[in-house]
């Protein structure tokens, strides 16, 4: 090879090196894949227990003198509450709308004497509280804050005692039919487990009795009722299908 020809050789491959980084350079440079989160999603169904104080009110006023109704005092009842519940979600985007259904026992019990008698008291036991509800939440992931209404249930038995024994058949049993409001907070920690805790307004609208089966001789008499019920419950739920994590990027 001629010196020509070596010289010629050598040019080329310094002008080949040298563009060579300014054609790395003018190429694309592909994008770092997208960062995907995972986001958990509340839509499905759940069955689950609860436990927790229920805390009732109940004010009797005597309506035999319609010209001027006397109360009877007024007492509060406190003791637990523990039952089940199940139900289903659905979410959209964070917002999430439900349905529940809620059953328990209940040992809520409470008694006044009469301010007109020192020998009379009222007492009162609620031994059960069924609601129906819908909810309506925002989820921030894994957390759900939701509000809660719809219908309730309560029943209980009450009687009028005498120095503290049953006064006669003057000892009824009721089921009450109302409304009710409240609202939680539920923890998903795993994928199928939830924990929440919650509130629970149930009211009612008054209610007459008269203990003994035609002891009422006019639609005026019989003994007015003014009651409600509180509760502040804590549970545990098992989502079906997991709480399928969708991707969120």
């Amino acid at each position: 090879m001629g010196g020509t020809q070596m010289k010629k050789l050598l040019l080329a491959t310094t002008i080949l090196g040298l563009s060579t980084p300014v054609m790395a350079a003018d190429m694309p440079v592909k994008a770092p894949p997208p960062v995907v989160e995972a986001v958990f999603s509340w839509t499905g169904c759940y069955i689950g227990g609860n436990v927790g104080i229920g805390r009732a009110r109940k004010e009797n006023i005597d309506l035999f003198n319609p010209a001027r109704p006397d109360s009877l005092g007024t007492h509060k009842a406190t003791g637990l509450v523990g039952g089940g519940q199940l139900g289903c979600d659905y979410q959209v985007g964070r917002f999430v709308l439900g349905v529940q259904g809620m059953l328990d026992g209940a040992s809520i019990r409470g008694v006044n004497v009469i301010p007109q008698n020192a020998a009379v008291s009222y007492n009162t036991r609620v031994s059960g509280i069924a609601t129906l509800t819908g909810r309506a939440g925002i989820a921030f992931n894994r957390t759900l804050v939701y509000v809660k209404g719809g219908g309730a249930w309560v029943r209980e038995r009450h009687q009028q005692l005498v120095n503290g024994v049953l006064f006669g058949n003057n000892s009824e049993n009721q089921t009450w039919n109302g409304w009710t409001f409240g609202g939680g907070a539920e923890f998903a920690f795993t994928g199928n487990w939830s924990v929440f805790g919650e509130y629970n307004y149930l009211g009612f609208k008054n209610d007459r009795t008269c203990f003994v089966v035609g002891g009422c001789t006019a639609v005026s008499q019989g003994i007015n009722q003014k009651f409600n019920v509180q509760t502040i419950l804590f549970g545990l739920n098992y989502r079906f299908g997991g709480g399928a994590v969708v991707a969120r990027y």
